[in-house]
This record gives structure tokens, C-alpha cells and sequence, in this order.
């Protein structure tokens, strides 16, 4: 059950913010066999004179042409590298496909948790749906 954050500039229409979750709920389910109803998206948005690269304000003519989403990614501990990989990359080409830009421009954070430490419905996923067997070794 993953749980997205995307933090991006505000520069956008309501139409691309749901182009947008559809394109990447896609790219999770398609990786993950996740049903649309388990994957969780959040974005928060920010006016682009609010963002620095490099150390100068993006706004007026010295701006940088282009988004450069951050995107946090939660989910239990256990996911193999392997399947980072294919889920980074499904949600890096469901960004580009709809804001354009470059791949490089798309940055993917992973925060694994235990079921321990993750409830819904106030009841641990522990005690919903059972240990989570141990990764195969790397």
C-alpha cells in the first residue's frame, strides 16, 4: 500500500494534477500489483520563487526552465532493490510523460517502514495482514 508524496511548483492545472495521479497510480499498480484503491497520492505544491537551486530564488529571468518534482515513496520494509528500481523508473516516465522535462529532473525517495510502525484503520498492518516474510538476500 503505497503512500506518495510529490512535492512540485504550483505552476499547474487541475487537469495535469490528474493526469498526473492517474499516470502514476498506473506505473505503481503495473509494478506492484497494487489495486488503485491502495496507492495514496498527496501533492504538495509550492510557488517557485519559494524554491532555490543552487542557491538562487526560481523566479524572474534567472529562473531554471522546468519542474523538478521530489517524490517520496512509503511503503513496508522488504521491497527488494530490484523492485525500487522498476517502481522509481514507472513513476519517473509517468512524470516526464505528463510534465515533459527531463528524467534527470525527477528525484524518488524511498521510506520503507515496518508493519510495526505503519496503522490504518487504527489497527497496526501487523495485526491486519500478518508478518511480512524476510527479504531474499541480495
Amino acid at each position: 500500500m503505497p503512500f506518495i508524496t510529490f512535492k512540485i511548483d504550483d505552476d499547474r492545472s487541475e487537469e495535469t494534477f490528474g493526469e498526473l495521479a492517474k499516470a502514476v497510480t498506473d506505473a505503481v499498480m503495473a509494478t506492484l500489483g497494487s489495486q488503485p484503491q491502495w496507492v495514496t497520492i498527496v501533492f504538495e505544491t509550492y510557488a517557485r520563487r519559494r524554491w532555490s537551486l543552487g542557491g538562487a530564488l526560481q523566479h524572474g529571468s534567472e529562473a531554471v526552465e522546468g519542474s523538478r518534482p521530489f517524490i517520496s515513496v512509503k511503503f513496508h520494509k522488504g521491497r527488494q532493490a530490484d523492485k525500487k528500481r522498476q517502481v522509481a523508473a514507472g513513476i519517473t516516465d509517468a512524470v516526464v510523460s505528463v510534465l515533459g522535462g527531463e528524467r534527470d529532473w525527477v528525484t524518488v525517495v524511498f521510506d520503507d517502514y515496518a508493519q510495526e510502525d505503519w496503522a490504518i484503520g487504527g489497527r497496526l498492518q501487523l495485526d491486519r495482514h500478518g508478518p511480512v516474510p524476510p527479504p531474499d538476500p541480495v
